[in-house]
């Protein structure tokens, strides 16, 4: 207790210098929900391109960003063909400037591992 006690009287921190993504293109993989989706939307408030690539909810994000005034497009090509993906931001937005992997590869196991 008595470290918080002495953290409760720090300063706060400096904000810092303001990000600005605008002319920046994100591709996030597994964008479609959860770690994945926020941070395409935080992409997309900071002035970036996103593209969001999931099998399922990318729909859904890049409608949000738009509706926001962002510009998103959606790739739903598995990650498991990555050329594809990346072609695919390539040829929407011309460059890739952030990459994000959040997706989750599920792996089925059989009865005998």
């Amino acid at each position: 207790m008595d470290l918080l006690q002495q953290a409760l009287k720090l300063p706060p921190n400096d904000v810092g210098e303001a990000i600005d993504l605008t002319g920046k293109v994100a591709l996030v993989t597994g964008g479609g929900e959860g770690l994945g989706r926020v941070y395409a939307l935080l992409f997309a408030r900071l002035g970036a391109k996103v593209v969001v690539n999931d099998l399922k909810g990318a729909d859904a994000v890049a409608a949000q960003i738009r509706e926001m005034g962002g510009d998103a497009i959606v790739e739903t090509t598995s990650v498991e063909n990555g050329a594809a993906v990346v072609k695919a931001a390539i040829d929407a937005y011309g460059r890739i400037d952030i990459i994000v992997r959040q997706h989750v590869m599920r792996l089925l196991v059989g009865p005998n591992g």
